[in-house]
């Protein structure tokens, strides 16, 4: 009997200690199973940087920088310029006509429509910047002297991207008899509108201060000598 009852209980011992080694197995089997994804160290490579995540903000920059990379140039700016303006002088009489002196002007159409017409303001100054009043329409004896003339021109024909630099101009002391224009070393003009091929006219929005700085007023030869290129922006 006393063999039967030790006999029970080193069989009870020996399934407690199968029991015991059993959970022990388990739960180190499950450590390791979840401390993989986090010691882990990503390999080098497109597939396993692919893989980690990614957070927006970084998204979002990447998708910054390249709009930027893809921008668009802005339009660039349609312009009429007047390049230069001078005096010059027939130096022979033309028939009836008596040799006298007369405005170049050099004008440049920087823009997609053909030039047809315009209206300018004119104004003349003396080599110290002074203004001069002058007969600006020659042929009329009977004309007052102005400080400012508006010179309405039609029927002409400036293309885009074309210069008109063509012989004479604008004709001053026809007759002789206007000592004024002798003294003129500068002339500055500004369109006030310009009428385009398809019926567009631009009225220019800053004519009326342009006549009010300039016209009557003694201007800095500076001013007068650096006035050329004189660029107009025109906005359809």
């Amino acid at each position: 009997m006393k063999k039967i009852f030790v006999l029970y209980l080193s069989l009870a011992v020996l399934c407690l200690s199968l029991a015991g080694c059993s959970g022990n197995s388990t739960k180190i089997t499950d450590n390791e199973s979840n401390s993989n994804p986090v010691t882990q160290e990503p390999q080098s490579g497109g597939r396993d940087n692919a893989d980690m995540p990614v957070k927006n903000s970084s998204i979002e920059n990447s998708t910054v920088a390249g709009n930027d990379l893809i921008s668009v140039a802005p339009e660039p700016a349609q312009t009429v310029v007047y390049e230069n303006v001078e005096i010059r002088r027939y130096e022979k009489a033309g028939g009836s006509h008596p040799a006298h002196p007369y405005i170049h002007n050099i004008r440049t159409n920087n823009t997609s429509i053909t030039i047809v017409g315009y209206q300018r303001g004119m104004l003349a100054y003396d080599k110290d910047g002074q203004p001069l009043k002058i007969d600006w329409y020659t042929l009329d004896r009977n004309i007052d002297q102005t400080y400012y003339y508006l010179d309405d021109g039609y029927n002409i024909e400036l293309l885009p991207g074309e210069t008109d630099d063509g012989l004479g101009g604008w004709s001053l002391n026809y007759w002789g008899e206007d000592l004024a224009v002798e003294k003129i070393a500068y002339v500055i003009y500004c369109d006030k509108e310009i009428t385009f091929e398809d019926g567009t006219v631009w009225t220019n929005p800053d004519f009326e201060e342009w006549l009010n700085t300039y016209e009557g007023k003694t201007i800095d030869v500076k001013i007068l000598e650096n006035y050329y290129p004189y660029v107009q922006t025109i906005v359809f």
